[in-house]
């Protein structure tokens, strides 16, 4: 699962680059973890906020849950937010990520769920959010 989210996530930044903007991407998987100080701070100057999202035993993975935790008590401003999630075995998790969101300002665009590998209809739904947050 850890490669599916990523592969959207580099889909994500040539889509985002031809824009020409800046983009920031920050990891939490089994093996990588960004500093949360530096998340915190760059969500300030941040156009918008995507959060692509990976699974754990149909939850959304501990340490990412930690750090929407964290950016909804220190940070929680309005922000436009697509959320991407990758699964493999079912939904709910789609549903757990509703809940942590719930009391946030971020203004979510979409939440697009993503069985496995990327396809083309959801490059192509990630592709509409995206233009309605950079347009």
């Amino acid at each position: 699962m850890y490669g599916f989210i990523e592969e959207v996530v580099n889909i994500l930044r040539k889509y985002i680059s031809s824009y020409r903007l800046n983009v920031v991407t920050s990891k939490f998987t089994d093996r990588m973890q960004s500093d949360l100080s530096n998340i915190l701070s760059e969500v300030y100057d941040s156009k918008a906020l995507i959060f692509g999202i990976l699974t754990y035993e149909a939850n959304v993975f501990p340490k990412l849950e930690y750090v929407i935790k964290m950016l909804i008590h220190k940070v929680n401003i309005e922000k436009p937010l697509i959320v991407l999630i990758t699964y493999g075995l079912g939904l709910i998790v789609t549903k757990k990520v509703a809940e942590l969101l719930r009391n946030s300002k971020f203004r979510i665009i979409d939440v697009i769920p993503i069985k496995g590998k990327v396809r083309d209809e959801d490059i192509s739904r990630i592709s509409k959010a995206l233009y309605r947050v950079l347009t």
